[in-house]
C-alpha cells in the first residue's frame, strides 16, 4: 500500500544533520525508469564512462548499464585528486555529473500510478518486478558465518562502493536468490558497510569528495537491481537489493543536501589550494544542481527531504505488497512508518506499525519491537515516547558505526 503523507516539519530526523550515508531505499522508482536529463552545463565535458546517454526525447536519456572496472584493478588513464590526504576518483564524478542523483532525475516509477480516488491515503499496487513466476536454475549460496562476515569485511569501503561489492554481485548472479544465503549476505552488507557517518574534519574537501565519488556508483547499483529484479521478480535477494538501493537514496540525499550548502570557496580552501580543475567542478556541479532544482521547485532542503521521502514510501510499499511470503515485510513497514511518523503524520505511521508481524530476523526489530510496545500507552504521552525510541535506534547506529570504522582504522572525520 502507497502512502500520500501531508507536509509537516519532522520530528526527528533518522540521521542527523552533517551525517551522510551511503546507502537503502526507493528501487521502485529505479528499476524500470526513464532518466530526466539535466540541462547540461557548457563547461561540463560529456561523460566518457558510467552510464552512456542516448538522447530519445527532449530533456530525456535512456539509461545503460554503467561500465565498472574489474575488481582490483585500475584503469591506468584514470586521474585521481589528491586533497586533504585523501584520494579520490575525480575522472568517475566528472564523466557521472549527470547521473549523481538519479533518484531525483528517474521519472516514470516501476509501481505505476497512484489512485488518488481513494479516502484513506491508502492504495493498493503492483509491481512489475515483484511480480511473476520464480525459477533459478542456480545452486544455492552456501556459507559458514565466518565466510559470510569475512565477504562483507571485503567489500566494506569508505569512498566507494561498488568495486568492493562487485564480488557478491557477481556470487548473487551464480546462485539461487531463494534458497542458501545469498539474501542473508546482501542483508549482511547492507546493515555493515552502507550506512556511514561522514563527519566534517578541519575543511569539507574530503567529506565532499568523498560523499560525492559514493554517489557517482549509485546509477550502476540501479542498473544491476532493475537487471536482477527482472531475472528474479518477487525473490528474497530481490527485497535484499531493494533495501539496499533504499539505503543508497538516503545517501544520496544528504549528498546533495551537502552539495547545495556548499560554499565552495569558504569551505573547499584545499582543493583550490591544490587542484584548480577539482575547484572548477565543484563550482559547476554546484550551480548546474542549483538551477536544476530551482525549476523543479525543490530549492529548499524541506522540499528536497519530501521528495526522497516519496521515493522511498514508494519503493517501500513496493516491498510490503511484493514480497514473497512476507519477507522482511515488519521491516518496510517500521520504515514507511518512520518516513511518516517524522512528517508528523502519527496516524498514518501507527497504522502501518501495528500491522507488523514481529520477526527477530529483521534488521529493525528490537526498534520496532519497542514501537509497538509505545503503541500501547496513553495517547498523551506516545508521541514522545516515539521519539525516545528513535533516539535510541540512531544511538545505537552511532555506537556500532564507530566500532566499524574503528576495525578499519578510520573514524567518522576520516576518509
Amino acid at each position: 500500500m502507497l502512502f500520500h503523507p501531508p507536509v509537516h516539519v519532522p520530528l526527528l530526523g533518522r540521521r542527523l544533520g552533517g551525517l551522510a550515508v551511503s546507502a537503502a531505499l526507493h528501487a521502485a522508482l529505479v528499476l524500470s525508469a526513464t532518466f530526466v536529463q539535466a540541462d547540461t552545463p557548457s563547461g561540463l565535458a560529456e561523460p566518457v564512462a558510467g552510464l552512456v546517454v542516448v538522447p530519445v526525447a527532449p530533456d530525456r536519456v535512456t539509461p545503460q548499464a554503467p561500465r565498472a572496472d574489474p575488481p582490483g584493478e585500475v584503469a591506468a588513464d584514470r586521474p585521481t585528486l589528491e586533497v586533504a590526504g585523501v584520494s579520490v576518483d575525480l575522472t568517475k564524478i566528472l564523466t557521472r555529473r549527470d547521473q549523481l542523483f538519479p533518484f531525483l532525475t528517474l521519472e516514470t516509477p516501476l509501481v505505476g500510478a497512484p489512485d488518488e480516488s481513494t479516502s484513506d491515503k491508502r492504495i493498493r499496487i503492483r509491481s512489475p518486478v515483484l511480480s511473476g513466476t520464480r525459477t533459478s536454475r542456480h545452486p544455492p549460496l552456501e556459507l559458514s558465518d565466518q565466510a559470510l562476515q569475512a565477504l562483507v569485511d571485503r567489500a566494506w569501503s569508505r569512498r566507494e562502493r561498488w568495486r568492493p561489492f562487485a564480488p557478491i554481485a557477481a556470487l548473487l548472479a551464480s546462485h539461487d536468490p531463494d534458497d542458501g544465503r545469498a539474501a542473508e549476505l546482501v542483508q549482511a552488507y547492507s546493515d555493515q558497510n552502507l550506512l556511514q557517518p561522514y563527519y566534517d574534519a578541519d575543511t569539507r574537501d574530503a567529506r565532499f569528495w568523498a560523499m560525492l565519488g559514493l554517489a557517482a556508483d549509485h546509477a550502476t547499483f540501479i542498473a544491476l537491481v532493475r537487471r536482477f529484479a527482472r531475472e528474479h521478480p518477487s525473490s528474497k535477494v530481490t527485497i535484499e537489493l531493494l533495501f539496499l538501493v533504499d539505503e543508497l537514496a538516503q545517501g544520496s540525499r544528504d549528498t546533495l543536501l551537502m552539495l547545495t550548502s556548499t560554499n565552495p570557496q569558504a569551505a573547499l580552501r584545499h582543493t583550490a589550494a591544490e587542484h584548480r580543475e577539482a575547484y572548477e567542478l565543484a563550482l559547476t556541479l554546484r550551480a548546474h544542481y542549483a538551477s536544476w532544482l530551482r525549476a523543479r521547485d525543490l530549492e529548499s532542503e524541506a522540499a528536497i527531504r519530501l521528495q526522497y521521502d516519496r521515493v522511498r514510501l514508494q519503493l517501500l510499499s513496493a516491498i510490503i505488497d511484493g514480497s514473497p511470503g512476507g519477507y522482511r515485510v515488519a521491516d518496510a513497514r517500521y520504515l514507511a512508518g518512520v518516513v511518516l511518523f517524522e512528517q508528523n503524520n502519527l496516524d498514518a505511521a501507527a497504522t502501518l506499525w501495528n500491522a507488523i508481524t514481529p520477526d527477530r530476523r529483521d534488521t529493525y526489530f528490537v526498534a520496532y519491537s519497542e514501537v509497538l510496545q509505545a503503541l500501547r500507552a496513553p495517547e498523551v504521552a506516545r508521541a514522545a515516547e516515539i521519539v525516545r525510541i528513535l533516539g535510541s535506534e540512531h544511538r545505537r547506529w552511532l555506537d556500532f558505526s564507530e566500532q566499524r570504522l574503528r576495525k578499519f582504522g578510520h573514524g567518522f572525520d576520516s576518509f
